[in-house]
């Protein structure tokens, strides 16, 4: 049987936190709030995540090294985790928006309403 190899242990962790904290979001929902809106914030939340670990794998830290077997092979992981991340907040924008005016007005992105400059 081949042992995971160390070029494999630092995606592992980043997979391992993805879903470790998917686990937890989605397990601990707020009473009373409507699905989309929960998943809009959970999405929020793991754009955040990856932009975070983005910017760990972009630094010179020696275990990052260590845990993707060279500075290289984290610096392929970091746009990937980036990309992703910036992804994730296109719909946590379209789920998370406050459906109710605000003392600024109502939201450009809340459900009912079209896009920012064209609004009803």
């Amino acid at each position: 049987m081949r042992l995971v190899t160390a070029r494999r242990v630092g995606p592992a962790v980043i997979v391992g936190l993805v879903a470790a904290y998917a686990v937890v979001w989605l397990s601990a929902g707020p009473a009373g709030q409507s699905a989309a809106a929960h998943l809009g914030q959970f999405l929020g939340a793991e754009a955040i995540l990856l932009l975070s670990v983005g910017l760990v794998l972009i630094s010179t830290l020696p275990w990052v090294e260590v845990l993707f077997d060279g500075i290289g092979k984290a610096a392929i992981w970091h746009p990937r985790v980036a990309i992703t991340g910036l992804v994730l907040l296109v719909p946590h924008v379209a789920l998370a928006a406050n459906p109710h005016p605000t003392s600024v007005g109502p939201s450009p992105w809340a459900p009912g309403r079209s896009c920012p400059g064209g609004g009803r």
